[in-house]
């Protein structure tokens, strides 16, 4: 696969954005899943308007958006012990630059607001396709198996967490290893 020139690209939380900006320019963007695709143009404003969650874009110079992270709190129990979470609710880059990096700046910019909000955890669902990314950017499964197929779409969905304590241990003891 061919080098793409890296972007400059900026992060902004949805509700800065106008709702114009929204209806004009968030309609083309496309992550080859529909339903994270129209998630970004119809709803996310209004949920972090709610205070359901929250919504990072991330776009470039022109305002095109790139990619877009939706998080919320949450708590992981772990035995008799329960501990802050982060829940991933979306995450979705543009399918015309996957592959290019974009995906683990995201997930470093997950990671960077849950030390600094004292979440040790991250938490998510994924479909099976799309679960080799989050292993390799250091999740691991919380059950063994997946759960019972969606019936829409006949995809097993896992639960993936990330302990950021241990994480950070493994970036120091292997630098660089991006």
């Amino acid at each position: 696969m061919a080098s793409m020139k890296r972007e400059d690209l900026t992060t902004k939380l949805i509700t800065e954005f106008s709702v114009r900006d929204i209806r004009e320019n968030f309609y083309s963007f496309n992550c080859d899943n529909s339903s994270l695709s129209s998630y970004l143009y119809r709803s996310s404003y209004f949920d972090s308007l709610d205070f359901v969650n929250s919504t990072s874009v991330l776009v470039n110079e022109a305002g095109i958006v790139r990619g877009y992270f939706t998080l919320k709190q949450d708590r992981l129990k772990v035995q008799d012990l329960e501990y802050g979470a982060l829940r991933i609710e979306r995450f979705a880059v543009c399918e015309t630059i996957q592959l290019n990096g974009l995906g683990r700046r995201m997930m470093k910019e997950i990671e960077t607001y849950a030390r600094a909000t004292s979440l040790r955890f991250l938490i998510l669902e994924t479909l099976y396709e799309s679960r080799n990314f989050y292993y390799k950017t250091g999740f691991s499964k919380l059950f063994d198996k997946p759960l019972s197929a969606d019936v829409a779409h006949r995809e097993s969905i896992f639960i993936l967490y990330k302990d950021l304590e241990y994480s950070e241990k493994i970036d120091e003891a292997y630098p660089g290893n991006d």
